[in-house]
């Protein structure tokens, strides 16, 4: 599928490192409708993500907020998950 294609979508980039599911996930508690909804029987995904080293393409309905959307990828933490657990859990003195 190409972007071209579809006319309802418009195509948002960024370059920044992120968690994929994590920002797909603020910017469904942020924006409920970007979630996907089951209509007729078929599933309507209504947000799709695509990253590339640092780029961040984002696919959005036309009438999606993209002020409110810019606004959550730009506050968006990436954060390791395992380096934050391994920080965590060592011992006063031996951060890296």
């Amino acid at each position: 599928m190409n972007i071209e294609d579809r006319k309802d979508r418009i195509e948002l980039k960024f370059i920044k490192v992120v968690d994929g599911v994590k920002l797909m996930q603020e910017l469904y508690d942020a924006i409920p409708e970007l979630e996907p909804v089951v209509e007729e029987g078929e599933l309507k995904v209504n947000l799709r993500l695509f990253t590339s080293g640092h780029e961040i393409t984002l696919w959005v309905p036309k009438e999606a907020d993209e002020h409110l959307i810019r606004n959550i990828v730009m506050e968006h933490k990436y954060q390791d998950e395992f380096e934050s657990e391994v920080n965590k859990n060592a011992l006063p003195g031996t951060e890296s």
